[in-house]
């Protein structure tokens, strides 16, 4: 099995995850979930009725990407957003700067 670098955006959660090439396919290789440190102060939203099931809107307004949905489904515990994600619950949205401090390893999440 060969392992290959991927190139992707400093917000992907993949980014420092190996390609590994199997009878001529290629897919990811396992990736660590990384540890985004909570201060205490972070913005909560309520998702609306709009949102239901989602959380794309929501990353790219309050964290300027789509690509953090993950950042917000680890701080509040989500497993699968379509089911998890409901009307009038409370998202508690990480700090930008502690995701990025988080996909870089600097809290121990890599």
């Amino acid at each position: 099995m060969a392992n290959f670098e991927l190139q992707l955006p400093a917000t992907s959660f993949y980014r420092e995850t190996k390609l590994l090439q199997s009878e001529g396919k290629v897919f990811f290789g396992l990736w660590k979930v990384p540890a985004i440190k909570l201060d205490g102060d972070e913005m909560k939203v309520r998702v609306t009725e709009r949102d239901r099931g989602r959380l794309d809107r929501i990353a790219f307004e309050e964290l300027g990407s789509r690509e953090l949905v993950p950042a917000i489904q680890i701080v509040n515990k989500i497993d699968y957003v379509p089911r998890d994600v409901v009307p009038g619950m409370t998202l508690i949205i990480p700090k930008l700067s502690r995701v990025y401090q988080a996909l870089q390893g600097t809290t121990g999440g890599r």
